[in-house]
């Protein structure tokens, strides 16, 4: 019973630190140093080999506006929580579930809405992450932006269409043409993808605190 009770809170610190991992490295990331303009969507990726299924998969991440989380091709959630620039939120996840050997891709797609609406105030583009990958034997994979995450500007949304309404948000336009279908896939072809490029204010964003609802 006691060794059982031991190995419980272990398990339960473990998780913490890996909840907690690399969060000072972290930097606020964009497809340019600046995140200005209306209606703007950046697909973010991070691609890495497993030989085996790792031991923990933690990522945390927020993302102003908007944010699409996948891992291989398939939607895990989306978020984050509705928030003011100086007390922003983030979420957790487990990635495991998700996870197979070989090549693995985590897709992020993020919108910047730009314009002031009664639900997202006017503000700056803007994704951060952190978290790691545990393997046998020590391997470590960061999740920490900028590290190894890839971004490329989405060109299918018109950027210049109206607000639905002086309350709401601008209309959405959409092509899917002009857009790879598979930009959250292993497979996908990457040449065209750049380096993530961290913004120049950091201070945008009040402290991140864990997620509340």
């Amino acid at each position: 019973m006691i060794k059982k009770f031991v190995t419980g809170i272990l398990m339960t610190a473990m998780v913490a630190m890996l909840y907690a991992a690399n969060r000072e490295e972290a930097s606020f990331v964009w497809a340019d140093q600046h995140g200005e303009g209306r209606q703007m969507v950046v697909f973010f990726r991070n691609d890495f080999d497993l030989d085996e299924m790792p031991k923990e998969a933690v990522l945390n991440l927020f993302a102003d506006s908007r944010y699409q989380l996948f891992v291989n091709g398939i939607m895990i959630n989306f978020g984050p929580a509705r928030f003011y620039p100086a007390h922003p939120q983030y979420d957790s996840y487990s990635l495991l579930p998700w996870l197979k050997k070989g090549k693995n891709t985590i897709g992020v797609k993020v919108m910047s809405n730009g314009v002031h609406t009664y639900q997202i105030p006017k503000h700056t583009g803007g994704f951060i992450a952190w978290g790691d990958i545990l393997c046998s034997g020590g391997k470590k994979i960061s999740l920490v932006t900028p590290g190894n995450w890839i971004c490329l500007r989405s060109e299918g949304y018109d950027r210049e269409m109206p607000k639905v309404s002086f309350a709401l948000q601008i209309c959405e336009s959409y092509d899917a043409r002009k857009d790879p279908p598979d930009w959250n896939l292993p497979s996908a072809d990457t040449r065209q993808w750049k380096k993530v490029t961290r913004l120049s204010q950091q201070d945008k964003w009040g402290p991140l605190e864990p997620r509340t609802v």
